[in-house]
C-alpha cells in the first residue's frame, strides 16, 4: 500500500489531483477538508475510480455528514482521535469488504 505523508496536509482539491495521478488502495479523507465539500470529494474520487475504498475521518461521531459521506460511497468512517492500531484494524476491515 502506498502512503504519502504529504497528503495529510493537502486540501480536498489538491488531494483529488494527486489521486488522479496515483493509484491508492485506500483513501482516508477528513470530512472537514478545505477547498472542497467533503461529500463532493468522496463523489469525485469515486467518479475517477468506482472501486476506490474511501474511509471518512471525523471528530464528530453521529453527524449527518458521516451518513452523507457513506451515502456518497465512502465504505467506512473513523472517529478522531485514533491510534495506529485503529488504523490497522480499519485497513483490515475495509480490505475484507472491498
Amino acid at each position: 500500500m502506498q502512503i504519502l505523508e504529504k497528503l495529510k496536509e493537502l486540501d480536498g482539491r489538491k488531494a483529488l489531483e494527486v489521486f488522479q495521478k496515483e493509484k491508492f488502495n485506500i483513501v482516508f479523507a477528513d470530512i472537514s477538508m478545505t477547498e472542497m465539500d467533503r461529500i463532493d470529494s468522496t463523489e469525485k474520487l469515486l467518479e475517477k475510480d468506482e472501486n476506490a475504498r474511501v474511509v471518512v475521518i471525523t471528530g464528530h461521531l453521529g453527524t449527518a455528514e458521516i451518513q452523507m459521506a457513506l451515502d456518497a460511497g465512502a465504505k467506512m468512517f473513523m472517529k478522531k482521535p485514533f491510534t495506529k492500531k485503529d488504523i490497522d484494524q480499519t485497513i483490515q476491515e475495509i480490505l475484507k469488504i472491498g
